[in-house]
């Protein structure tokens, strides 16, 4: 029986000559493996539909031997055009996608992340202070997954932890206009590297670091 589901593109990788793997964060099936078959064939039906951060409404067929499902269809819904404009702000994207492969388990849906993550990828090339939106982007992941500690269980300065605190207030991907001063920047980021290796046991490589966002 064809699934259906909405999601994000987070890696695509060769399987033979003529097919690709494509992993998905989906809003109803949570982080996701498919092939698309003869997807890399000039008149492959996926032309032009299957590359990093596209958002697409998709169909597939389970797969009852493994988590590697068969892809049947994909509907272009976002590109995310501005990313491929500048290396850093598709670097950040792929920090991104790194870090929800380490954070979430396979074929474990929590909608709220997979909105995060598509309401991000629009705001990275617009944001103020990148680095900023980095670090909500980090505080916002941790909350959904129920992992952020509350701020007074953290030793901080008072100024990062009302930037903390307002971070973690704000609705999905509103951080777009925050700033900080460059000592709380750094403190944040410190404390952010820290808990996100302590949960995961390593942090991605691509994190920036402070003056690269």
């Amino acid at each position: 029986m064809k699934e259906r589901g909405r999601g994000t593109i987070l890696r695509v990788r060769a399987l033979s000559e003529t097919s690709l793997v494509v992993h998905w964060l989906s809003h109803e099936h949570g982080r996701m493996a498919t092939v698309a078959k003869g997807a890399r064939r000039p008149k492959s039906p996926f032309l032009g539909r299957l590359d990093l951060f596209y958002t697409a409404e998709f169909g597939f067929r389970r797969s009852a031997r493994s988590e590697l499902h068969i892809l049947t269809e994909v509907v272009l819904r976002e590109v995310h055009a501005p990313l491929r404009r500048d290396l850093d702000h598709l670097a950040m994207a792929s920090y991104f996608a790194q870090l929800i492969e380490v954070a979430t388990e396979t074929e474990t849906p929590i909608p709220e992340v997979a909105v995060l993550f598509e309401q991000t990828l629009d705001q990275i090339a617009m944001a103020v202070q990148p680095k900023m939106l980095q670090l909500g982007f980090e505080i916002q992941l941790l909350n959904l997954l129920g992992l952020l500690p509350p701020s007074e269980r953290v030793e901080m300065g008072m100024g990062s932890r009302k930037i903390w605190e307002r971070l973690a207030g704000l609705g999905l991907g509103e951080n777009l206009g925050l700033r900080g001063a460059p000592g709380q920047v750094m403190e944040l980021d410190l404390l952010l590297r820290r808990l996100i290796s302590d949960q995961f046991e390593r942090v991605p490589k691509g994190r920036p670091g402070v003056g690269e966002g």
